[in-house]
C-alpha cells in the first residue's frame, strides 16, 4: 500500500466589491410580489340569538329598582 498524499486545502477567493454588494438580492423579489388577500370566511349566525339576549337583564332591574329607592329615602 501506497502512503496517501493529503490534498492541499483549496484557498478561498476574495470578493470582489461587486460581489459584495451582491448580498441578499434574492429577498427583495419577494417582497415585490403580489400579495393575495385572504377570502375572509362568513361567521355563522347563531340560531338561538332571541334566548341569548335575555341573559343577565334581570341585573340591570335590580340596579334600576335600586336608585328609585334611594331617590324616595331624599326629601
Amino acid at each position: 500500500n501506497k502512503t496517501q498524499k493529503k490534498k492541499k486545502a483549496k484557498k478561498k477567493k476574495k470578493r470582489t466589491k461587486k460581489e459584495k454588494k451582491k448580498h441578499g438580492k434574492g429577498r427583495e423579489n419577494k417582497k415585490n410580489k403580489i400579495k393575495r388577500k385572504k377570502k375572509k370566511t362568513k361567521k355563522k349566525k347563531k340560531k338561538n340569538q332571541k334566548g341569548k339576549k335575555k341573559h343577565g337583564k334581570g341585573r340591570e332591574n335590580k340596579n334600576i329598582i335600586k336608585i328609585k329607592l334611594k331617590k324616595k329615602k331624599s326629601y
